[in-house]
């Protein structure tokens, strides 16, 4: 996965994605829901464990009250969304979707190297 990320420049569900279909054989709409509640579990993980990092001087008690069930409550919903948008197309536009966002991760992770350098 790390390999996948570090190639191309893409992560989270999309990584996930390519990984099961390409590893795994999952078909294009297993592939999708099993990548969106992957992504939804290492998000809330991550941010997580960001927030708590955090000096107690950047935050007062009563915002870790809100945060954490904001980006459990925004998780859900992104997750919904795009449960309901992958399976109003065919497979066959799955697949294709997913190759164009990859193709154009690849060359947005390039441009962002050739603009760095």
């Amino acid at each position: 996965m790390a390999l996948q990320v570090g190639l191309l420049g893409i992560g989270g569900g999309m990584g996930y994605a390519i990984f099961l279909m390409l590893c795994l054989s999952y078909s294009s709409f297993t592939a999708t829901g099993t990548a969106m509640f992957m992504t939804v579990i290492s998000t809330l993980v991550a941010a997580g464990w960001m927030v708590f990092r955090i000096p107690e001087t950047g935050w007062d008690g009563d915002s870790i009250g809100w945060i954490i069930p904001g980006m459990i409550l925004l998780s859900m919903a992104g997750t919904w969304l795009g449960a309901k948008l992958a399976y109003s197309f065919s497979e066959q536009k799955v697949n294709i979707l997913i190759g164009i966002v990859v193709i154009a991760a690849g060359f947005m992770a390039s441009l962002q190297r050739i603009a760095i350098d």
